[in-house]
């Protein structure tokens, strides 16, 4: 039996990830919009006559607005969500986890006393495990996350913590999320879940090169070419937008995916181990598999997916981790 009172930065440990972070990409994406809303606000003033160039400048004004509204969220409301997120898990800390709690387990379940009760649980029933750098996290199905600090814990009860939780490592695959596995998995579910919104978005892409296509074909003078030059670019932008989008998403947001982690999955769910986590997930916490063009998806939620390249998964062994995903979340 261990009594511990876990540490704020302990807790903190285990909640870093889901730290709101500026969105590099969806920053980048506004300032290309913001730019072909001006080039298109520039050209249509210079061709419109006299009379309605205030309102063709109207555009002009909205690509400055969308300058603004990109720097402002990058820089200032990002700050602002970390901050207020940061505030909101040290509510949680001084409301759940900051007393005195005891901490006990053997090969049949393990227990946890707080101050609001005693809850047991048994290890069949484990829906998820993880050992951090300083703390282990385990949870199971109407009972509350239990965070025991390793600290407490000697060298042999480490171990056998960590084989009841999380399980020996057996045969796990190197893997490694490449740029086309990225791109040819996130632009098809992107279409799949936004079918509408995509449809939008590339119609209105269509519509402003019509309209600049259709303004040069009636103009003449030196400023055609640049003209026909803005509208092909805008045809282009519309096509290769979503690529750029998830490009420049995989280079930024997403770092931990260019770093190889390994992954196992069994009869009881999947192991995956990167350099600063290595977890466990009961099948219980998917909802369903894909099977995609060059990765395989475990959904948690409708639109949240762990990808897995079918390329770290031997050719002649993928058919049994089609049969495993079947059976467990058909």
């Amino acid at each position: 039996m261990h009594t511990y009172t876990l540490s704020w930065e302990e807790f903190f440990e285990t909640h870093q990830q889901i730290l709101p972070v500026p969105s590099i990409a969806s920053f980048v994406a506004t300032i290309f919009i913001a730019f072909g809303v001006g080039v298109f606000g520039v050209v249509l003033t210079y061709a419109v006559d006299p009379g309605s160039k205030l309102t063709a400048s109207i555009f002009c004004w909205l690509s400055v607005a969308l300058f603004v509204g990109a720097f402002w969220d990058l820089r200032v409301r990002s700050a602002k969500r970390r901050s207020r997120s940061v505030q909101d898990l040290r509510a949680i800390y001084k409301t759940y986890h900051s007393g005195e709690r005891t901490f006990e387990f053997d090969d049949e379940k393990w227990t946890l006393q707080t101050e609001s009760g005693r809850q047991e649980a048994r290890w069949v029933g484990i829906l998820t495990a993880a050992e951090w750098q300083n703390v282990i996290t385990l949870s199971a199905r109407d009972q509350p996350v239990a965070m025991v600090p390793k600290r407490v814990l000697s060298a042999e009860e480490l171990q056998h913590l960590r084989r009841i939780a999380i399980g020996a490592s057996e045969k796990r695959w190197a893997c490694r999320i490449g740029l086309l596995d990225y791109l040819l998995t996130e632009v098809p579910s992107l279409w799949r879940s936004h079918p509408f919104l995509m449809t939008e978005a590339h119609a209105g892409g269509l519509f402003f090169f019509v309209m600049i296509a259709n303004t040069m074909y009636h103009s003449e003078g030196p400023g055609t070419p640049f003209g026909w030059a803005i509208a092909w670019l805008f045809l282009l932008i519309t096509i290769s937008a979503q690529f750029w989008y998830f490009l420049i998403k995989y280079l930024t947001s997403h770092k931990e995916l260019r770093i190889p982690w390994e992954v196992e999955f069994s009869q009881k769910g999947m192991h995956y181990k990167t350099a600063k986590v290595d977890f466990f997930r009961s099948w219980v916490i998917f909802k369903k598999s894909r099977d995609a063009t060059r990765c395989f998806l475990l959904y948690f939620n409708s639109s949240q997916y762990y990808i897995f390249p079918k390329s770290c998964v031997p050719a002649e062994e993928q058919h049994i981790l089609r049969e495993l995903f079947r059976s467990k979340l058909a």
